[in-house]
């Protein structure tokens, strides 16, 4: 098992759930399977069991689980790592705690709750090729017993290669929004 906090995310640059990888022993994160045409396809292989494969028909190798929640798919899977609280990757079959798409591990994100505190925090990145990545949250109580939590992600960045044609974006631009709402009602 491997966990990271919250604090060790940020601590190692952390973004999205791709770059996982750099801190997880045994764990290949593939961002670009074949023939999907598309960067936020996840093959996630861990002492090398997994699935590069995108078709709807197929589970991957390597289960991945989001607040409790199972990603059947891998289209759309490399989510970015906004308000998280924990990363788990966990090697090996896994199948008594998750389930039968678990061959290869799990890996599950943990976001964090509504707390009973007001507050929040925002931040801004720059960096090359014209990087703007802008991300906030926002720990709302509405009562002693209802808590709500907002965050969002915002990232634009410029393509390292220019498409002279000018058909399509230019490759590596980044373009993307993320946001994440909960609710939490306690009787």
């Amino acid at each position: 098992v491997t966990a990271m906090t919250s604090e060790k995310l940020d601590a190692a640059g952390v973004t999205d759930l791709s770059q996982v990888q750099d801190n997880a022993p045994n764990m290949t994160f593939d961002t670009s399977a074949p023939l999907t045409g598309t960067s936020s396809a996840a093959s996630i292989y861990m002492r090398g069991i997994g699935s590069s494969e995108f078709a709807l028909s197929s589970d991957p190798g390597v289960g991945l689980y989001v607040d409790g929640v199972y990603l059947a798919r891998s289209i759309g899977a490399v989510i970015d790592m906004v308000d998280t609280e924990r990363v788990e990757v966990l090697r090996g079959p896994q199948g008594t705690l998750f389930g039968r798409n678990t061959v290869g591990g799990a890996v599950n994100v943990i976001s964090k709750a509504p707390s009973t505190e007001f507050g929040g925090q925002a931040r801004v990145t720059i960096g090359s090729d014209q990087l703007i990545r802008t991300q906030g949250t926002l720990n709302l109580p509405i009562s002693e017993t209802v808590l709500s939590r907002i965050s969002f992600m915002n990232t634009k960045r410029d393509g390292y290669v220019n498409n002279r044609a000018g058909t399509f974006d230019d490759l590596g631009d980044e373009k993307r929004w993320s946001a994440r709402g909960s609710l939490q009602w306690a009787m």
